[in-house]
């Protein structure tokens, strides 16, 4: 095989790689200073490693891709053939304009797409033989203002509130004497009584202490000086 491949790289990076880690592994691997790594990454195409074997040239792109650099191997002999007699597109037409710009006036380019366009008078309505809406009229003959502070409702527009009736014959109502009890036998509820201890518990005399002598607090007397605070009498 060949040895006509090449390394190219173009100025990008692996997704995910963080730009200055990847110039930093650059530059040892390449064993230059940051300087020449810095012009390695300004978009133009730039040949690291020319001439070589399709295999070595894929295995110079994988170490290039784990120091996290994106590459491209080309065909040397394939970029570099030309075709001598055959002039590019953008060349062709260039040469086309100048010689009609120095030649030949250049006339108004026309496009006829099926359509025939005019321009209207300023002012006049675009839409041709348009439906004239006539608005309905609105009747308001039954409507009327009232006076300010007024009540909108008539007395004859009024619904009167209806009395509230009360059947008292199936109600079972009565009244019970003072003192008697309102719930009936089978309205009461069974409340257990609970057993609770007291023996531990007793009843202090009238003005006695509720706490015993090992249950006070000894508060000790603060030392507070005094000396420098004066009475002044009027």
């Amino acid at each position: 095989m060949a040895d006509n491949y090449s390394v190219i790289f173009r100025g990008d990076i692996v997704l995910g790689k963080n730009l200055v880690e990847v110039k930093q592994k650059l530059a040892q691997l390449f064993k230059v200073d940051d300087a020449r790594i810095e012009r390695m990454f300004t978009g133009k195409p730039t040949p690291l490693k020319a001439n070589i074997a399709l295999a070595q040239a894929k295995k110079y792109q994988s170490i290039l891709t784990q120091a996290g650099i994106v590459t491209e191997i080309i065909d040397a002999t394939t970029a570099t053939k030309k075709s001598p007699s055959k002039a590019s597109p953008k060349v062709l037409a260039d040469k086309v304009a100048s010689k009609t710009s120095e030649n030949k006036p250049v006339k108004e380019s026309t496009v006829d797409a099926g359509f025939n366009f005019s321009l209207a008078p300023v002012g006049s309505d675009l839409l041709e033989g348009k439906r004239e809406e006539v608005p309905e009229p609105i009747i308001v003959d039954h409507i009327s203002l009232a006076e300010q502070q007024g009540n909108i409702v008539g007395e004859e527009e009024r619904l009167a509130p209806l009395p509230a009736t009360v059947d008292a014959d199936e109600l079972e109502w009565d009244l019970t004497e003072v003192g008697e009890d309102l719930l009936k036998p089978s309205e009461h509820k069974e409340v257990e009584t609970s057993d609770l201890n007291t023996d531990n518990i007793s009843l202090a005399a009238t003005g006695g202490e509720l706490l015993t002598h090992d249950e006070k607090k000894v508060v000790e007397d603060a030392n507070i000086d005094t000396s420098h605070i004066k009475i002044i009498t009027q």
